[in-house]
């Protein structure tokens, strides 16, 4: 996993909980030393890191990805301007995942595993299709929710389908939330 994640993740702790709540995670995690943003790293550590973190915190590994992605887009968008530069809204980003992040990635390392997105539009619903073998959905869900904040606006997201409950795959509804209550 490219150390960017680790990076945002240290962020959301320490801007949340303080620079040493993020070695005391490290240190439940059986892990020492920093993360560099270009580093790739063993997914077993951002996994044991997160679930140090639901366990210090007393809530789901699902709810700490879904902070962490939350959180973490303003500071993702930081490092990547076009994130939000580029698009009016959320919407649009969400619609164009696989065109915003991935290919920058994927040119600094040909080899990075990156998760695959399929996006269509439903009315006032994203319906996005995740797939990646890391199984991190909560963290996509996170990050949606994240890029609407950064827009100024509002969504619900629900996830109907999930590969870790063993269903073919992981899809998410983002529906747009209009001002006056409609969707």
């Amino acid at each position: 996993m490219k150390g960017i994640i680790f990076n945002i993740a240290e962020r959301v702790v320490t801007d949340r909980w303080g620079a040493e709540t993020w070695d005391l995670l490290l240190d439940r995690a059986g892990l020492v030393g920093a993360y560099s943003a270009l580093g790739t790293y063993p997914d077993e550590q951002l996994v044991a890191i997160v679930e140090a973190a639901a366990d210090a915190l007393e809530v789901s590994v699902a709810d700490v990805l879904r902070v962490v992605g939350r959180d973490g887009f303003v500071h993702l968008a930081g490092r990547y301007p076009d994130i939000t530069a580029r698009f009016t809204s959320a919407r649009e980003v969400l619609l164009d995942l696989d065109g915003v992040i991935h290919p920058q990635v994927k040119a600094l390392n040909p080899e990075a595993i990156v998760p695959e997105f399929e996006a269509a539009r439903d009315g006032d619903t994203v319906v996005l299709r995740y797939t990646s073998r890391r199984g991190l959905c909560h963290l996509a869900e996170g990050l949606a929710a994240g890029a609407a904040d950064t827009h100024g606006e509002t969504v619900t997201i629900t996830q109907p389908s999930c590969r870790l409950v063993g269903d073919d795959a992981c899809i998410l509804h983002i529906t747009f939330i209009t001002p006056d209550g409609d969707g």
